[in-house]
């Protein structure tokens, strides 16, 4: 029996390959470009609830109560972690024997919002140079010892219910 033999030629012009190339290339490009313009559609949407989400944390737990003491209304709020740092900063920096004394002021000065609607600072007169920390603090050393003790105890009260419905026990759940 003879024998077949057969080459096949599989070399395209040049011309016809890249036309090829450049159109596979371009498709492939087209591809990769809308598939990262959708992750970035993406990320950019997840980046926009995460920014969301953040705000509504830094407000969780935040509990604030309006009460009223001898015709006048106080706000008080519970602090954030930053506040409670401060506080314990500043009576680290107090003498030694009138820490005690000034707690109670100190934390008020960040704790209450208002009184009759206005800031604490709006009632300050006097050295316009303090800052407004110093200037609501000042306003309250002014006031008498029981007012700031029923005062502090809103206060704690307000404590004591941001730690039971946020406190540890409740974040396991």
């Amino acid at each position: 029996m003879p024998r077949r033999t057969a080459t096949v030629d599989h070399t395209i012009s040049s011309s016809t390959r890249s036309t090829r190339s450049t159109k596979a290339a371009t498709e492939e490009q087209k591809t990769e470009a809308e598939t990262l313009e959708s992750i970035e559609e993406t990320e950019e949407e997840s980046e926009k609830i995460n920014e969301v989400d953040l705000r509504d944390l830094i407000f969780l737990g935040k509990i604030s109560s309006t009460f009223e003491i001898s015709g006048f209304k106080f706000k008080v709020s519970t602090l954030t972690t930053a506040q409670q740092r401060d506080i314990y900063a500043d009576i680290m920096t107090a003498e030694s024997s009138s820490r005690l004394t000034e707690i109670k002021p100190i934390v008020l000065a960040r704790a209450i919002e208002s009184v009759n609607g206005a800031t604490l600072e709006t009632f300050f007169s006097g050295d316009e140079d303090l800052d407004v920390f110093d200037k609501r603090y000042e306003v309250i050393a002014s006031w008498q010892m029981a007012l700031v003790d029923r005062i502090y105890q809103e206060y704690e009260g307000l404590v004591e219910r941001t730690n039971k419905n946020f406190g540890i026990d409740e974040v396991k759940k």
